[in-house]
């Protein structure tokens, strides 16, 4: 949940960025721009896909949304995680460690999931780097953008 939050709120930070300079609309909190997706009718994956790619590119925008997606439906959602809990319980005939909350080691069958894991982290990972590397890019190609506590 906490990787899907960070490719969701960087993607937006780097997109309020944006407007603000070139599109001259401010939203310098996260309560502005969830209020101006509201207005617009945007939910994030209608953000991702119809207004993120203005931001930072076709390419970039479709990894971020096909990141956002896998991470909301295997790892956030009911449904995703009641798959990967039965399938458990039906191949090895019981769950996997990280659904019992008590201290547990993993084990051999934990190894699919925390692979899957890891391979999500390195792509939120990559992600970042990409969109911190087009925000210096703004800062550097056009006129500065000034932090959200100096703006008035």
């Amino acid at each position: 949940m906490q990787l899907r939050l960070i490719v969701e709120a960087s993607a937006k930070a780097l997109a309020a960025d944006y407007v603000a300079e070139f599109k001259e609309i401010s939203l310098y909190s996260i309560e502005a721009v969830e209020q101006y997706l509201e207005q617009h009718k945007a939910s994030t994956s209608k953000f991702l896909k119809e207004m993120f790619p203005e931001v930072i590119g076709k390419e970039i925008t479709n990894e971020t949304l096909k990141l956002w997606s896998k991470l909301s439906r295997n790892w956030l959602h009911f449904r995703g995680i009641a798959q990967k809990l039965r399938e458990r319980i039906e191949t090895y005939g019981f769950p996997p460690s990280y659904s019992i909350v008590l201290p547990i080691k993993y084990d051999e069958e934990d190894k699919k999931d925390l692979q899957e894991l890891t391979k999500r982290i390195k792509e939120t990972r990559k992600l970042l780097k990409i969109s911190f590397e087009k925000w210096k890019e703004m800062l550097k190609t056009y006129k500065q953008i000034t932090p959200v506590r100096n703006r008035s």
